[in-house]
């Protein structure tokens, strides 16, 4: 039956046409694991051939695992240049999990086999991956350095494919780090080997690299033909990542020239194309680019549309790369309870086999029964205080790890407090600093032309000038009001000393002493509110009263505030002549429903022609 089963899988290897890489014939091996694993050729082929290249795609962990496996094997069959391959493999799979520092040590390992092999042949790869990752981590000098070896040994060897892989990173290196002359000369030489191994895909890119340096440097009329011919090869080929990411650096060379359609332009099919499912980086730059040109072109609300979109998706980002590493930090936690198991039962093995040896020793020599015992004995004795040691450091490790963890969740927690705590911060000191100049500089100087209009001699102008000379007084007087009205509201001193609920009150007895409309405030909360509330809320009440006396004739208005499960209401009700349907897309409910999304509330209005209008808002505590 063992046989049958040996002879059906090396049927399998040998004949490619016969087996899908399907999930069902995955399956159907590892059903047979047991059988294959007897034979380490077998087993080290099906990995290599199957388990390795199929996991890669659906489970990373899985791949590590036959990875290792297939190490071991290597080890144990002497097979040296496998194991530099399958550590180059591992490293690769670490990369793809987050640990880099991880597969620095592995590629570091793997050098050292390598050369001690005197496979010189080997050692390319490690030092171009090498470089890359340092590259990642912005150790320039360091990756500068690598790269450079890896590009020397492919000549050497005559290897172009590392050739071409090695030029690209030193091209996009030098462009880091502004060397965009040196850039250039990396860049052509990529194109030449793309061409001799007719890599269409790479020389596309180049051209693209290429570009990207010319405009960098202001060679503008150099680099458009240039980025012409890459999006026209990838088009043909269909790379939407490849093209999306000319898009973005076509977006710059316009911005650079002050071409501000086209950069918006190149800017909106970048964007267009990373929502088909392309990379979330180029939908974050598409943004940012979209924002600029929208800016530049004084289209300002849809510049701070885009602006909004692109700050979303750049802290969706950062929040992905921060679960990232929680996860990079859950699996080493993993793994270091995996080899805490590995050590236990290494530890069983050891005891079962002295166990053994002391039976056969009691069989055979039972002249010496006594003075074995004792051996045994103590032996035990020193292995089992060997072992509770042993556990004790490991049983520390785990909760040391444990609390490594746990203390980086909350830090995480924290700095998303802190981040949203300073940018609130930084809104009130904005909010504080823009009235302080509406005060001090614009009213002062209203206020300064106010008294030299007060000074001015108008006893010789004709009736008709000193009409105008009054009219002027009167517009210089409401301006003044205006801008001093202006300045209160936006950051109003009182509203940090005293708080929302006496704020209000204070405004309705202002409001009912020079008005026609009778204004009325409940508060059912009783206590202060969190200041972002209290001021975002104390906008919205401005927002509402201005809309009632401009546009509600009513007579009376009522305003409360109360807490109702777990969530703050403000409800504003008049009797006056409703919201007409011209009114209804205005900017003030605009800017009203702006306010209350920024804090996750909702906006409700029921308003009918003739019967009065209430608005109700809610925000979650």
């Amino acid at each position: 039956m063992k046989k049958k089963i040996f002879l059906f899988l090396i049927g399998l290897i040998l004949n490619s046409q016969l087996f899908s890489q399907s999930k069902k014939s995955i399956d159907s091996l590892r059903g047979n694991l047991k059988e294959i694993a007897k034979n380490d050729t077998t087993f080290f082929t099906v990995n290599s051939t199957y388990f390795v290249d199929y996991y890669f795609k659906v489970n990373i962990d899985s791949a590590i695992y036959f990875i290792q496996k297939s190490i071991e094997i290597a080890k144990r069959r002497n097979w040296a240049e496998s194991e530099v391959q399958l550590m180059n493999q591992l490293a690769f799979a670490y990369q793809q999990k987050g640990l880099v520092y991880k597969a620095i040590d592995l590629n570091y390992k793997a050098l050292i086999l390598a050369n001690k092999l005197k496979k010189p042949q080997l050692t390319i790869y490690i030092y171009r991956v090498l470089g890359t990752s340092y590259y990642d981590l912005k150790k320039y000098d360091r990756a500068k350095t690598l790269l450079n070896s890896a590009y020397e040994l492919a000549l050497k060897y005559q290897d172009q494919y590392e050739q071409l892989a090695t030029l690209n990173a030193l091209g996009n290196l030098s462009i880091e780090r502004g060397e965009y002359k040196m850039a250039e000369l990396f860049y052509e030489k990529t194109i030449v080997v793309a061409k001799e191994l007719k890599d269409f895909h790479s020389n596309a890119i180049a051209l693209h690299n290429l570009a990207q340096a010319f405009s960098l440097q202001s060679r503008f009329k150099e680099a458009l033909p240039l980025f012409e011919e890459s999006i026209k090869m990838h088009t043909k080929e269909k790379a939407t990542n490849s093209l999306s990411s000319v898009y973005v650096d076509l977006a710059s060379h316009y911005f650079r020239q002050k071409q501000y359609e086209k950069s918006l332009a190149y800017g909106n099919k970048a964007f267009a194309l990373s929502q088909e499912g392309g990379s979330n980086e180029f939908l974050i730059n598409s943004l940012f680019w979209k924002y600029k040109n929208l800016q530049a072109l004084n289209r300002h609300k849809e510049a701070l549309i885009a602006f909004e979109y692109y700050s979303y998706q750049k802290e969706l980002s950062s929040q992905e790369e921060e679960d990232k590493r929680i996860k990079s930090l859950q699996y080493e936690y993993d793994l270091s309870q995996k080899e805490t198991e590995i050590l236990s039962k290494n530890f069983d093995l050891v005891k079962k086999e002295n166990q053994n040896l002391s039976l056969q020793k009691n069989r055979t020599l039972l002249i010496l029964l006594v003075g074995v015992m004792l051996l045994i004995g103590g032996f035990l004795f020193y292995n089992r205080s060997k072992l509770r040691k042993l556990n004790a450091v490991l049983d520390t490790k785990v909760r040391e790890r444990t609390a490594e963890l746990e203390n980086a969740n909350e830090v995480l927690i924290r700095k998303n407090e802190e981040i949203s705590q300073a940018l609130f911060k930084g809104q009130t000191i904005e909010r504080k600093r823009v009235a302080v100049e509406l005060h001090d500089n614009l009213s002062s100087l209203l206020s300064a032309i106010k008294m030299s209009f007060g000074a001015i001699n108008t006893k010789n102008y004709s009736e008709k000038e000193k009409e105008i000379y009054l009219g002027l007084k009167d517009m210089m007087n409401n301006a003044y009001t205006e801008v001093r009205n202006i300045s209160h509201n936006i950051m109003p001193e009182e509203l940090e000393r005293i708080g929302l609920q006496a704020t209000i009150h204070n405004l309705i007895k202002k409001l009912n002493t020079s008005n026609q409309i009778q204004f009325s405030f409940h508060d059912l909360v009783k206590k202060r509110l969190d200041t972002k509330y209290e001021i975002n809320i104390y906008s919205l009440v401005l927002e509402i009263i201005n809309n009632i006396l401009k546009h509600s004739k009513a007579s009376i208005a009522d305003i409360s505030i109360e807490l109702l499960n777990n969530s703050i209401q403000l409800t504003v009700k008049d009797n006056g002549i409703g919201i007409s349907s011209e009114n209804s897309g205005g900017f003030g409910l605009k800017n009203m429903n702006t306010r209350v999304k920024a804090l996750d509330g909702n906006l409700e209005i029921k308003s009918e022609n003739q019967t009065g209008t209430e608005i109700v808002i809610t925000f979650p505590v």
